[in-house]
Parts: structure tokens; C-alpha cells; sequence
């Protein structure tokens, strides 16, 4: 009896010691490997589903994450190599101070674009930890919208674009972050809304939101490029990464202060008549995990 329990047990564990060795040798190389593909006793069957979906999901946080620092080495490496050349050039030879000035001039530009991607870089990674904390007292939309629009209104008439307000209503949010969200908004509205146009914050409640419009008539979006909007360091129109004017950030910051709040954000465009995103934040403050 005692012979033949230890063998009945040996076969019964030979699945078991085969399961583990496959998690042995699994690596950042293997997370695409499935280990529910074999043939598994109806007691391990379970247990190795379970295991395919975490695999499924460390695979998808490990290709975001090479997917964002091969961003980051890219997006940085332009500035650096322009910020290097212009420095090359200048030292090449004798110049005069007004030559010497205007590569200064130049670098500081540079120097501007990238400290505003780093702190935006350090925005999403801290946005992203699950134990941050955020304050987020009952505020005036009204006067958030009107402090923000106050700061974009030299562009607007610089522009000749109307900026309009028209938000009204209470909400249950942090007013740093809500302001950073309704300028990312304005920048990117005010930069693709030509002479004449209009861009304009609203407010509406629905039963259970209070929701926060931004809407232009510019340019609009391609329906090409619509699903790749909040992706990070995207941009559709490539030259303006290239002059300088902007991150390709800026609605991935938008997304992530939404997610602090617990809140959604949704983007309708059509091309030719212009853009229309909406910031759907709670009605009823709740605990969330939120930034400081």
C-alpha cells in the first residue's frame, strides 16, 4: 500500500513539478508563451488560465513600457542633436557676440521643450502610482475656465480667435490639475482654430456627471487619426513637433488627470469643422487615488 500511494502520488505531482519548470524558465523574452495551450489535469486547468491572463497583462505593461522609453530616446534625441549642431557651428570659428547671442537665443528654445517634457514625463509616471493622494474640494467651474481662459486670451486675440465661457456649476476637483487639463485643451483648440474662429467651454449635468465641454471649429482630426490621439508623444501634424510647438502630451495628460478623478474624457472631431472633447467628472466626490 505504502509502495503503491507513494507512486500514485509521484505520477499524480509529475503535472505540478511540470508547471513549475515552465514558470522557471519563463522570462521577459517568454511573456508571450501561453502555458494553458498543454494538456493539463482538470485540477490544474484553473490555475494555469489564471496564469495565461497574468502573463497577458505583465506582456502588455512590458511592451508599453519599451514602447514609451523608445519614445522618450527619440523624442529627446532631436533636441539634443539640434541643441549639439547649433553649438558645433557657432565654435567652428571666431563669431561675433550678436552671432554668439543668437545661438544662445536658439538653445534656450530648445532648453524651454524639454524641461516641458520632462515635467510632463514626471506627471504621467507619478499619475500613475497607485498610492497617491489628491485634495479635491467642491469648485466654481465658472471661475477654473475664466482663470484659465484669462491666461490663453493674449493668444486667442493674438490669433483672432474668440474664447468664450460659458461653464457653470460645481465640481469635486483638484483645481491645479483641472486647470492643467482645460489649458492642454485651449493650447491645442487655440493652435488649430483659424482667424475668425471660436473655441468655447461649456458646461452640462446629467444625472450622475457634471460634464465639461471644449469645442473649437478648426481644423478637426482625420478619422486616421483619431484612435492614436491619446496615445503619448503622438501628434498628426509631425511639423509641429519639428518647429518646436509641442510635446505630443498634452491629451495623455488630459486622460491621466481624468483617471485621477475618476472621471472619463471622450473626443469627437470631424475634419474641416473642428473638435469637441468632454471631461465627464463625478458628481459625488469619491476616494481616488490622485496626485499631490
Amino acid at each position: 500500500a505504502l509502495g503503491a500511494g507513494y507512486l500514485i502520488a509521484r505520477r499524480g505531482m509529475r503535472p505540478v513539478a511540470r508547471l513549475a519548470e515552465i514558470v522557471d524558465e519563463l522570462g521577459a523574452g517568454q511573456l508571450h508563451r501561453r502555458v494553458a495551450d498543454e494538456h493539463w489535469p482538470r485540477e490544474l486547468r484553473t490555475l494555469a488560465a489564471n496564469f495565461d491572463r497574468l502573463l497577458g497583462r505583465l506582456e502588455t505593461s512590458f511592451n508599453r513600457i519599451s514602447r514609451f522609453s523608445a519614445d522618450i530616446a527619440h523624442e529627446l534625441r532631436t533636441p539634443l542633436h539640434i541643441l549639439r549642431g547649433e553649438a558645433e557651428i557657432t565654435l567652428s570659428r571666431r563669431r561675433s557676440p550678436a552671432e554668439y547671442q543668437a545661438c544662445i537665443e536658439s538653445a534656450m528654445e530648445e532648453y524651454g521643450r524639454l524641461s516641458g517634457m520632462v515635467d510632463a514625463l514626471l506627471f504621467l509616471a507619478r499619475a500613475e502610482q497607485p498610492d497617491a493622494r489628491l485634495d479635491k474640494p467642491m469648485l466654481d467651474v465658472r471661475e477654473e475656465a475664466a482663470a484659465v481662459c484669462a491666461f490663453y486670451q493674449a493668444m486667442a486675440d493674438e490669433q483672432d480667435v474668440a474664447l468664450i465661457n460659458e461653464a457653470g456649476g460645481l465640481v469635486a476637483a483638484n483645481s491645479g490639475l483641472l486647470r492643467r487639463a482645460l489649458g492642454n485643451l485651449l493650447d491645442n483648440a487655440l493652435r488649430h482654430t483659424p482667424a475668425g474662429g471660436r473655441v468655447c467651454i461649456r458646461t452640462t449635468i446629467q444625472p450622475s456627471l457634471l460634464q465639461i465641454i471644449v469645442s473649437d471649429n478648426g481644423s478637426g482630426i482625420t478619422p486616421e487619426d483619431l484612435p492614436f490621439v491619446w496615445d503619448r508623444f503622438y501628434c498628426a501634424d509631425a511639423a509641429r513637433l519639428r518647429q518646436g510647438q509641442g510635446t505630443g502630451l498634452g491629451l495623455a495628460i488630459v486622460r491621466s488627470i481624468m483617471q485621477l478623478h475618476g472621471g472619463e474624457v471622450a473626443l469627437q472631431s470631424e475634419l474641416g469643422r473642428g473638435t469637441t472633447v468632454t471631461l465627464s467628472f463625478p458628481m459625488i466626490a469619491t476616494e481616488t487615488p490622485v496626485l499631490r
